[in-house]
Order: C-alpha cells, then sequence, then structure tokens
C-alpha cells in the first residue's frame, strides 16, 4: 500500500524502476557500443531494419536509466512475459543478459515471489552523458485497440478540460512525498508518477456511462488509486 501523499520534498530512494521513455541525447555512442553487442548476440542472419533500431532503442534505454540513477540500482522487468511500453522483451532481455556478460553492466537476477532483479553500471564510462524523455500524451483514445482521433467523441472544450485537470494532478504528484510500506517485490513504481487518461470507445458510449471510477473508459493510468487519494485529500479542488 501507499503509506503518505503529502506535498513536500522527497528523498532519493536506494532503487528505481526502469523507465521505457529514456534515452541518451548521443546516438553516437550508442552505435559505438553495437559491434561488439552484435557480436556476442550472434544471430544467425542479419537483423532485419526495424529489430536493429529496436536493439538500438534498448541500449540507449538501458543506458540512460543507469546515467539517471547515478549510484542507485535500476529495477528490472526480467521475465519473458513482463512488457515495457514501445519496447520488444525478448531483444531487451538478451541485451541486458549481453551487457552483463559482457560485464558491462551488474545484472543481479531477482525472485518471481523475492527481492526484484535489478542493475548497476559497471564496466562502462558514462561520464557527461545526457538523458532525454519522451512526454506522454495526457489523453489517450483508442476503438478496437487502435489510436484513433478524439475529435469525433469529445468536444474541443470536454478534452481541453480532460488535459487540464491531468496537469494539475501531475504537477501534485511530481513533487508529493510518496513511499511504499509493504514488501519490497510488490513495490510500485514510485518514479513513474506521470498519469495520462486512457478511453477505450465504441459508437455511442459516453463519460456518463464509466461510473465514478472510469472503469475501462476514461480510466486513469497508470495508478488509478493514486488519483482517488488526491481527489480525497485536496477537497478545494475542482476535478
Amino acid at each position: 500500500m501507499i503509506s503518505e501523499i503529502e506535498m513536500t520534498e522527497r528523498e532519493p530512494a536506494p532503487s528505481v524502476h526502469l523507465d521505457p521513455r529514456l534515452s541518451l541525447r548521443s546516438r553516437v555512442f550508442v552505435e559505438s557500443l553495437m559491434p561488439e553487442l552484435e557480436r556476442y548476440i550472434g544471430r544467425k542472419r542479419a537483423a532485419k531494419a526495424s529489430a536493429a533500431e529496436m536493439d538500438r532503442r534498448i541500449v540507449s534505454c538501458i543506458l540512460a536509466n543507469l546515467v539517471k540513477a547515478g549510484e542507485r540500482r535500476v529495477i528490472v522487468k526480467m521475465n519473458k512475459n513482463a512488457r515495457y511500453d514501445g519496447l520488444s522483451q525478448k531483444q531487451f532481455i538478451r541485451i541486458l543478459n549481453a551487457f552483463s556478460e559482457l560485464g558491462s553492466v551488474d545484472l543481479e537476477m531477482g525472485q518471481w515471489k523475492g527481492d526484484a532483479s535489478t542493475i548497476s553500471r559497471k564496466g562502462l564510462d558514462l561520464a557527461g552523458l545526457e538523458t532525454m524523455k519522451e512526454p506522454k500524451e495526457g489523453l489517450v483514445v483508442r476503438k478496437k485497440g487502435k489510436p484513433v482521433n478524439p475529435d469525433p467523441y469529445f468536444t474541443q472544450e470536454e478534452i481541453g478540460r480532460m488535459k487540464a485537470e491531468l496537469r494539475d494532478l501531475n504537477r501534485f504528484f511530481e513533487t508529493a512525498d510518496i513511499s511504499w510500506a509493504g514488501p519490497r517485490h510488490e513495490s510500485h513504481d514510485l518514479s513513474n508518477r506521470e498519469l495520462c487518461r486512457i478511453f477505450n470507445v465504441y459508437d455511442g458510449m459516453s463519460e456518463e456511462d464509466a461510473g465514478e471510477k472510469y472503469i475501462g473508459f476514461g480510466r486513469v493510468w497508470p495508478i488509478l488509486g493514486w488519483y482517488e487519494d488526491a481527489r480525497a485529500r485536496e477537497p478545494s479542488t475542482k476535478w
């Protein structure tokens, strides 16, 4: 459970979750690592352009997270059934194992119901490298699983109102003091605080159909509980 949410400065956590939206600004550094990684992975045939680009994206993401974490360890998902948005889990596991075997990254494998798997920098000199982060779309509308234009379903006034609500929430969570009181292996990613609202629409559906928790329609993601708690603790704020 989340023990408290207060508007105070938070202390650095002993470890952080990998953020799939982080990447290095320097593509040149990523490219310098690819030949050795590709030889170690040892594909039987040349990778398709899309797979090769995914490799580079994953390498950039892993390194950017290590840069941002500094001396802290980064919690990673090593289960083949897990997933990071926008990344291939199969390629992610393969590249992280290659980094570990090459001595570039210190990988500590966790247990399914025990400690999480974590990584830290080891043989790589990451000094001076800068990171960047892809912005999250505040309002996502999907139909049959695919992103669609929100205009047929909402007026510009409704879209503006919902985006303003999310900006208020994200400003609140950016500096909130949030800690995890439960077992480490069940911990939420407390660094992932930027919420978005996802709509799975069908013809004729309206916001009133969603109910007070917006389940399945306009759900606040990734952690709905934070949204509800924030509303309860901030009675002066209009949602």
